[in-house]
């Protein structure tokens, strides 16, 4: 059939059939097609059966949790060596102080200086800059400017912000800070606060469909659900596992194993992941697969969970070498 006979056949003319029935057909498909991709990102993962979750669940069951001494890690920075490595050790320490000490004349007890400005942003209210820097102050010997980090957090770091904060930054950088600190000092203040705050997030990790939500209000325990990277799912695990391990509360590191066994049981493209997760626990089909941002630290984590849990579940490091081979 040729193409001029088809406008004739709807009473119409050909510039009218290009300029109108054309545009409302591709329309008419994208709408289609658009239907298409979210049904797909929000119905279950068909390769998720109740066999699939036992067997998992039994190859990821939580450790026996014991009590741990902390033993306090002393790394003063030797001054009486003129070596190379302690000439670059001192220019290291001086840069890293005078950006702590700006920080503290500037910004102090905020989250991050602007270093141009000579102000400050407080996108958490979390001391984050303080927090973030206690196990660099240990390690650098800067033991009387940790002292005072110290104390700022044991007086002034409180959990009660009303905004909503990502769930992911304020596990990797606030929690870990809190638990970096007290590995390296001992000290049972930042145990104490790591707890406080990982009390504070436990609405964020009910998890109804196997994930996290993406953000939480401290204040009032309010958490947001939603599509959430699976760099953010896959990184927060290793901080949850320790604070049960150094606290002896046992409900963090279910919470962890619970996530790690929700990611393994999902289905993969040898070993490679989408970059997003939508709201009922499972990946969008429309996502990207990619090793790059949103979905690069799940990768990263792999081999340090498997490292952390004994080296006793082997798809962490079977997951590590089929994505090497991969590539």
């Amino acid at each position: 059939m040729r193409f001029s006979v088809i406008p004739s056949m709807f009473g119409i003319t050909r510039m009218k059939f290009l300029f109108i029935i054309v545009p409302i057909t591709l329309l008419l498909i994208y709408v289609f097609v658009t239907f298409v991709k979210i049904l797909l990102d929000s119905h279950e993962d068909l390769y998720d059966t109740p066999a699939d979750r036992d067997r998992y669940r039994k190859t990821l069951a939580p450790r026996p949790l014991t009590p741990k001494l902390v033993p306090v890690i002393d790394l003063e920075l030797p001054d009486d060596h003129s070596t190379e490595r302690s000439s670059k050790q001192k220019e290291i320490r001086k840069a890293f102080l005078h950006a702590w000490n700006c920080y503290k004349r500037y910004a102090w007890g905020r989250d991050e200086l602007k270093p141009v400005s000579k102000g400050w942003i407080d996108w958490m209210g979390l001391g984050l800059t303080i927090v973030d820097s206690l196990d660099t102050l240990w390690i650098m010997g800067l033991k009387d400017e940790f002292r005072i980090a110290r104390n700022w957090v044991a007086d002034n770091l409180t959990f009660a912000r009303d905004a909503d904060l990502q769930l992911f930054e304020v596990v990797i950088r606030e929690l870990g800070g809190l638990l970096s600190a007290y590995h390296l000092s001992g000290d049972q203040v930042f145990l104490t606060k790591a707890i406080q705050l990982g009390n504070a997030l436990l609405p964020c990790l009910k998890l109804e469909n196997g994930i996290p939500c993406t953000r939480i209000n401290l204040r009032h325990g309010f958490p947001t659900f939603g599509s959430i990277s699976t760099a953010e799912v896959g990184s927060i695990e290793m901080e949850l596992r320790e604070l049960s391990r150094s606290s002896n509360i046992a409900v963090f590191e279910k919470v962890a194993q619970d996530i790690t066994s929700h990611l393994h049981r999902m289905r993969k493209l040898d070993s490679l992941v989408p970059a997003y997760i939508n709201p009922n626990g499972n990946f969008m089909r429309t996502a990207s697969i990619t090793v790059g941002p949103s979905a690069d630290s799940y990768y990263e984590y792999l081999l340090k969970q498997w490292i952390q849990t004994g080296k006793k579940h082997d798809w962490f490091i079977m997951s590590c070498f089929n994505i090497l081979v991969e590539f």
